[in-house]
């Protein structure tokens, strides 16, 4: 089936690597650390200050040594994925919010319990297969170093699923790696990604690059997440708003590759358009993803594994405006065949909150899509016979036919209406009454992973270390 959107023509795609070498030698980038200046310096970009200018042939030769796929290993081997190259999106839930929408609409700080019931619904969910350490920021009743650390070993000890490092650090990757050393005992494999955000436009900070140094000395995979503001940040139209992002993720690819020939990399990109009235972020626009669509294009033709976030709403509470955002995301994580997607599940208000009921909505969003893009089986040579034989008065109903296949043909999602609307004013639940219902029994179902003594020991002990 050709599912696929491309926004960009190969002309336009062109142009773009084009106009980006362009950038990168005439404006640069700023490398606020002076080892890494060095690193360019010695390999022939022209230094200024701060500033990196960085040669053409420098660029082409680090999209050439990056991998195309790699392999991202998961506690439990059976949940270690493929990135680059999918035949699906890898998909993984909200992440990094510092809030929770209630049921009643209210806002509050997200606290370590939603952390730990969002790895709970992640861990048993049959679409999800990338976790995050953070899926939501607690910032209830902790410190800024609690809330970066603590959830590194919370991840561990509620997930075996592949995961990547959010909000990363020196630190936190240091307590991540020795907590993956214990879990996966095997060396040099893909344990964890580190994602890495640039300041926009074309500014590296200090301390990203200090960790970028860890995680290099790791040989751990690393993702440069651009998230410049189109109209603010970034260029407002949304092919220049690519040439920036573009821009950035080359930048950090070739510091990467300088470094280190041929360690994993993801291409990424969180930008999204200002609206113009408000001056706010708009991770719900359909100009957002349309603009993911286009860095997407971009990652292709570098051949280098993608990632955007696809299930964002710039909704303020779980309302229609919600389901109504997020699911043009989603439908763009497929048609644009992207390798990874995060704030796949339970994303609210422009990234910064997440919701319980939303997790289970775009779950069910996500099993739609996947219906409804599942290739056409081939005609059966007994169509027309079957046809025939049940003619023009019988009924399908009790055919064996039917009764042999509709289970496997049809998708019966967990919570939507489809009864008759006497059974539903009897049954008298709500969509909302059923995802609570689901929400419930997936988090009295859950399970721990089993954690060998002597593993968990020194789980505790590297967390004790680091907190």
């Amino acid at each position: 089936m050709n599912f696929t959107y491309e926004p960009l023509t190969e002309k336009q795609v062109e142009a773009i690597h084009q106009a980006t070498l362009d950038v990168l030698w005439e404006c640069g980038a700023e490398m606020n650390h002076p080892a890494i200046l060095e690193i360019f310096k010695k390999h022939g970009a022209a230094v200024e200050g701060n500033i990196v200018k960085i040669p053409a042939n420098l660029i082409e030769n680090a999209i050439k040594s990056t991998p195309a796929s790699f392999i991202l290993e998961g506690v439990d081997p059976k949940h270690s994925v493929k990135i680059g190259h999918n035949d699906h999106p890898i998909m993984a839930p909200n992440t990094c919010s510092p809030f929770m929408i209630d049921d009643d609409f209210t806002r509050r700080n997200a606290t370590f319990d939603d952390l730990k019931n969002f790895f709970k619904l992640a861990q048993t969910s049959d679409v999800c297969e990338l976790g995050s350490t953070l899926l939501v920021f607690p910032v209830e009743n902790a410190t800024q170093h609690e809330s970066i650390m603590q959830p590194v070993y919370d991840y561990f000890t509620h997930c075996t699923k592949a995961m990547g490092l959010s909000n990363a650090c020196v630190e936190n990757v240091c307590m991540a790696q020795e907590i993956l050393d214990v879990l996966i005992e095997q060396e040099d494999v893909n344990k964890m990604y580190v994602s890495l955000c640039p300041i926009s436009p074309l500014r590296f900070e200090e301390n990203l690059l200090n960790t970028l140094i860890k995680a290099i000395e790791f040989r751990q995979p690393i993702e440069c997440v651009p998230c410049s503001s189109a109209g603010m940040t970034g260029p407002l139209k949304a092919i220049d708003d690519t040439v920036l992002s573009n821009a950035e993720n080359l930048a950090l690819i070739t510091l990467v590759q300088l470094m280190a020939p041929g360690l994993p990399m993801i291409y990424s990109v969180y930008s999204a358009i200002t609206d113009m009235r408000t001056l706010q972020l708009s991770t719900g626009a359909p100009e957002t993803f349309k603009m993911l669509a286009m860095c997407r294009e971009m990652a292709k033709y570098y051949d280098i594994p993608f990632e955007m976030p696809s299930g964002g709403s710039d909704a303020k509470a779980f309302d229609v405006q919600a389901p109504m955002e997020s699911t043009l995301g989603i439908v763009n994580a497929f048609a644009t065949k992207t390798d990874t997607c995060t704030f796949m599940f339970g994303s609210l208000d422009t990234f910064n909150s997440a919701s319980y009921r939303k997790f289970i909505l775009d779950e069910e969003t996500v099993r739609n899509v996947q219906a409804y893009i599942k290739p056409v089986d081939d005609l059966r040579d007994t169509t027309a016979s079957l046809i025939t034989r049940v003619g023009h008065h019988d009924t399908y109903i009790k055919n064996k036919d039917t009764l042999k296949n509709y289970r496997k043909e049809h998708h019966f999602p967990k919570f939507s209406h489809r009864m008759s609307h006497a059974d539903y004013v009897k049954e008298h639940l709500s969509i909302n009454d059923r995802l609570d219902k689901i929400l419930k029994e997936r988090l009295e179902a859950y399970e721990k992973p089993p954690i060998d003594k002597d593993k968990l020991k020194k789980l505790d002990a590297i967390r004790d270390k680091y907190l």
